[in-house]
């Protein structure tokens, strides 16, 4: 991508309207060992999975006058998890607190949340795609009144959304990010302008593939018919690295997911075929659940759950990211090993001799690199762009202490608010052992103005600006008059005339009709001319 490299300020000033101040406060970890996001399949030891996260806080000054006094407006956390074989943007959470600005609409191209929500995702994934492997972002879409500032649902200036506008906001929050790439190709079409397509995927348990249809951003409407932008479904089956695995293999696990317990349920029944016969041998479980077969049956016992059926909906959200080949066809999908356990060699080992040394203590595989010890950039498992670090990179439990730390805040009014902003960033500020400010600050320059000469600029467009002289009075009068006498409809080649602009063609009078059968010329009285009076 051409700005891959471009900061998060320069890219949010770039779309945030002029004259509109933030202070963006961002936080990340390096890329640490992680539990999978798939079960493994039979026989397999989970794929290593790495998990990086990013948290970002944005501020602002409630009150010109006070300079210092900042508060918060809106958090995000993002947690990237990677494999040798995938890259999954994961968005954990996302709050706001009610304090943010509602510029005009002639000034934005949209909601200030909103435009930061979706250029924050955008500028953590474009540095992180890989030449021959897909990138999703996921995501879904649960209303509540507060997740990461307690107490902002209670002072009233906060609009939640219900479930429906929920899931509406985040369609249209992601679509921006999805349109910066190209469409999914045809098979065999080359295309050289382009090295990712994207497709944006939308599911709703419970709601049928119409009325999913209408959560769909506006932009999907005049979209072309093949390929789509959004589909109404899910790529899970796309994700993985072979086509025979089971249902259970395909469904990602993710932090405080709706569908976590009913997969717990599920994994039961996995457990229960793995028994012991009479003969003493042990039976392998095939890794399939025993009630559900398929991926379709699994989504469709979803929309039951409690989870999904309790009064509110909730939304399934995924942005896929694939690579394109030289010759047009999409990154093929990697073959998974064989599911039969490799066979063990029994090397018969020679007993030990001579003096014992006793080894330093090792750090344990998945905990923060030693000090001294500079993690790398770019593995076979992770990309780590240096570009796309937060402010403060911090190892897992700082970060983790600083995130806890945000929730035993209060955010139930504008004082209190601006005090708990100050409290939190000073604390943060403790215990990563910065002694400086480290938010950065962010000045929108974003005008109409300015975008559509740059749209114009783009297009080879050209705007002349020509002096135009303010007519006389006189002049207006008979130019209007003009116009209404010369206001015609053109259909075609044909010029056609109103009733009310039509004139109307004069009467002849022939002789013959005025001279009766007696040979008395009668005359009409609009002929009769009168003789003018005497002096």
């Amino acid at each position: 991508m051409s700005n891959a490299n471009v900061s998060l300020q320069d890219l949010l000033a770039a779309s945030l309207p002029v004259g509109l101040v933030l202070t963006n406060n961002h936080i990340s970890t390096p890329p640490t060992r992680c539990a999978a996001l798939f079960p493994p399949l039979p026989g397999r030891k989970p794929e290593k999975t790495y998990c990086e996260s990013h948290f970002l806080m944005v501020t602002i000054h409630p009150d010109p006058s006070h300079a210092t006094r900042q508060v918060a407006i809106f958090a995000i956390e993002v947690l990237v998890y990677t494999t040798k074989f995938l890259t999954t943007v994961f968005i954990s959470k996302a709050d706001s607190t009610g304090f943010a600005p509602s510029p005009k609409s002639a000034q934005t191209t949209g909601p200030p949340l909103r435009l930061i929500a979706s250029t924050f995702v955008s500028w953590l994934i474009k540095p992180r795609h890989r030449s021959d492997r897909k990138l999703v972002v996921s995501l879904f879409a649960r209303a509540q009144g507060q997740y990461l500032f307690p107490g902002s649902v209670d002072h009233g200036k906060k609009h939640v959304l219900d479930d429906r506008g929920l899931v509406k906001w985040w369609c249209r929050t992601l679509d921006p990010v999805l349109r910066e790439y190209a469409v999914q190709p045809e098979p065999n079409a080359f295309r050289e302008d382009a090295a990712v397509s994207s497709t944006g995927y939308l599911l709703v348990p419970g709601q049928d593939k119409y009325e999913t249809t209408a959560f769909l951003p506006s932009t999907s409407k005049v979209d072309d018919a093949s390929p789509r932008r959004w589909i109404v479904g899910h790529p899970l089956d796309q994700l993985v690295q072979g086509p025979h695995a089971p249902p259970r293999c395909l469904i990602p696990h993710f932090p405080d997911d709706p569908k976590a317990r009913y997969l717990l349920e599920l994994d039961d029944e996995v457990s229960e075929t793995s028994m012991s016969l009479q003969d003493g041998s042990s039976k392998r479980g095939t890794g399939q659940w025993r009630t559900i077969k398929t991926l379709e049956q699994f989504w469709e016992m979803m929309a039951f759950r409690q989870e999904c059926s309790s009064g509110r909906l909730v939304g399934f959200l995924w942005v896929v990211f694939t690579p394109i080949t030289h010759d047009g066809e999409l990154t093929p999908t990697l073959p998974l090993p064989s599911s039969r356990a490799p066979k063990r060699v029994h090397n018969k080992k020679l007993p030990l001799t001579g003096p014992i040394l006793p080894r330093a203590p090792r750090v344990k595989s998945g905990t923060a690199p030693r000090p001294g010890k500079r993690q790398p950039e770019i593995t076979a498992y992770y990309h780590w762009p240096v570009c796309a670090r937060g402010s403060m990179v911090l190892d897992t439990k700082r970060y983790t202490r600083i995130i806890e730390g945000l929730l035993r805040l209060d955010y139930a009014n504008l004082d209190i608010a601006c005090e708990s902003t100050a409290k939190w960033t000073r604390e943060a500020s403790v215990v990563a052992g910065c002694e400086e400010e480290w938010g950065v600050e962010v000045i929108g320059r974003w005008c109409r103005a300015t975008a559509d000469g740059a749209s114009a600029a783009k297009n080879g467009e050209v705007n002349v600006i020509t002096v135009k002289r303010k007519k006389r009075p006189a002049e207006d009068a008979n130019d209007r008059e003009k116009e209404e006498r010369g206001n015609l409809h053109l259909e075609g080649h044909v010029t056609t005339l109103d009733a009310s602009q039509a004139f109307k063609k004069s009467k002849v009078i022939h002789t013959e009709d005025l001279m009766p059968e007696d040979g008395v010329t009668m005359l009409n009285s609009t002929l009769i001319r009168k003789k003018p009076k005497a002096p």
